[in-house]
């Protein structure tokens, strides 16, 4: 067998490693970049690593503090790093060729090491590969000796193992060795891994604690305006594209159940991890555009929060913000045109919204059937957006002829929706009919009205003029027009319209 490279040479980038010691970023995100570097792997080996553990592979990144020993060992399980990665991966500023996952600038591994210490070490081995391979660095020593060269040392393990360990020594003072800085990186880390830690696919370990993410609750009330309606929860969608498609946006926007002044404000994520707003105490996103000035004290400031997935962004090279340019400019202008037009609601909901005593009950216990009783038809100003339909008294039913007015809060708009059951000039054929008029317009804005026909001859009525069959067909009249509008305007799959029709009976016009 030929004999395997025992050496990296290291000449080119020996001033690069003395820079590195001196770069100061928190410790949560020197440890991040280990962190990406195994999901970065998973990621790319996820088929090989599920094939060799029968389909029940789990990501495991355990981060293990000694103060006595003053070291810091960074262990996973993921696919370790192959030979052809081997020297690129230990050189600094080498970029990997694959550049779309969350190892992308080639610095992360270097950097986070070179925060804690100059001295540390890496000891891997590659899904299917033979050799274990361990390298370590001791910065003062290769800088006093003029080395140019790194030693590898290598043995024989078998094929199917899989690790990377990186142990850092001599770790300087800004080690995390007391419980309250320990519990602060967890938070931290569990709000920048909170997508990846929500969908399982990764577990990862302080000092043998898992860490977590928790979600804030959704403030679920009344619209402040319309005070007597039932409540809902206020979380809408956001999708946004600009720049001809080159950039884009989507999450959510919502409101915190009990106003606070850490949890709100926007995280904004990129390839799954947060970048900006992760952290409660110090980096929550709160442009001034939106939530006015520091200390406003506005209770829409203390209220609005989410999450907004940004495509096409650039971030720095430490990932911990975006790089501040005219893109993030019009980021932020197109988010507050955003809040100003589609989510003009819950940013006014935000404002005015006011906790009552008698209406926390019903907060918490939800619609009864006497709040569903009282409803009243919405006022043009006002918006009774309950969870439930919302009935108007606007109706002629007779045996012959049935009339409603559903008003149904859904996806980020409110909709006024008139069904017309009657026995008069239809074909058999039709049972649901849209007025040619009542088609809105081809931007989803609130307050849209829209207008639904029952046929009450066609043979699946077959003459049945009960009440209860009527109203529950002319439901799901309303609900199979309102979906096929929407499909419509977000240009979704044919399915699409089956989802919303399932969601809409299930939800704000379930029979209840």
């Amino acid at each position: 067998m030929e004999e395997e490279k025992k050496y990296i040479n290291i000449r080119p980038e020996v001033k690069v490693l003395s820079v590195l010691r001196h770069v100061n970023i928190p410790n949560w995100i020197a440890l991040a970049e280990f962190i990406d570097n195994s999901i970065d792997s998973y990621h790319k080996n996820k088929d090989g690593l599920n094939h060799l553990h029968n389909g029940a592979f789990k990501l495991r990144v355990e981060i293990k503090f000694n103060a006595n020993e003053k070291r810091i060992t960074i262990e996973d399980n993921a696919a370790g790093i192959g030979e052809k990665d081997y020297e690129r991966a230990l050189i600094a500023g080498e970029s990997p060729d694959d550049r779309s996952g969350l190892s992308e600038f080639g610095m992360g591994m270097k950097v986070g090491a070179f925060t804690f210490s100059d001295t540390w070490g890496i000891r891997t081995k590659a899904l299917y590969e033979t050799r274990e391979k361990t390298v370590s660095f001791d910065l003062k020593k290769i800088l006093n000796e003029g080395k140019e060269e790194i030693e590898i040392q290598t043995r024989e393990l078998g094929k199917n193992d899989h690790f990377t360990v990186i142990t850092i020594e001599n770790v300087i003072d800004r080690m995390l060795s007391s419980s309250r800085s320990l519990s602060t990186l967890r938070i931290n880390l569990g709000s920048i891994y909170r997508k990846f830690l929500r969908k399982g696919e990764v577990e990862i370990y302080v000092n043998d604690k898992p860490i977590s993410y928790e979600d804030p609750k959704i403030l679920r009330a009344p619209y402040y305006a319309s005070p007597d309606s039932d409540p809902i929860e206020w979380k809408f969608p956001v999708h946004m594209k600009f720049d001809n498609g080159r950039r884009s946006v989507k999450g959510f926007i919502a409101l915190l159940e009990t106003m606070s002044g850490k949890n709100c404000g926007f995280a904004l994520f990129r390839r799954g991890r947060v970048i900006e707003g992760f952290e409660p105490t110090k980096s929550i996103y709160k442009p001034k555009d939106i939530f006015g000035d520091e200390g406003s004290g506005s209770s829409l400031s203390k209220r609005l929060f989410g999450e907004l997935h940004l495509e096409g962004f650039k971030v720095s090279q430490t990932k911990d913000g975006f790089t501040k340019n005219s893109d993030m400019d019009k980021f932020l202008d197109e988010l507050t045109k955003y809040l100003t037009n589609d989510g003009k609601e819950i940013k006014k909901q935000g404002l005015h919204y006011k906790v009552r005593k008698y209406q926390q009950k019903r907060i918490n216990e939800g619609p009864t059937a006497s709040t569903r009783k009282r409803s009243n038809p919405i006022k043009k100003d006002k918006i009774d957006s309950n969870r439930k339909v919302s009935n108007s008294n606007e109706k002629s039913n007779s045996k012959d002829h049935f009339k409603e007015v559903y008003d149904v809060k859904f996806r980020n708009g409110f909709w006024k929706i008139n069904v017309d059951a009657n026995s008069n000039g239809y074909r058999d054929r039709e049972l649901f009919l849209i007025p040619e008029n009542s088609n809105p317009s081809n931007t989803l804005e609130v307050d849209k009205t829209i207008g639904v026909k029952v046929n009450l001859n066609h043979p699946f009525i077959n003459g049945n003029r009960n009440n209860d069959f009527i109203e529950s067909i002319m439901r799901i009249g309303a609900a199979l027009v309102l979906s096929e509008v929407v499909a419509k305007k977000m240009k979704s799959k044919p399915e699409e319209i089956r989802n919303n029709l399932n969601e809409l009976l299930g939800g704000s016009l379930s029979k209840k």
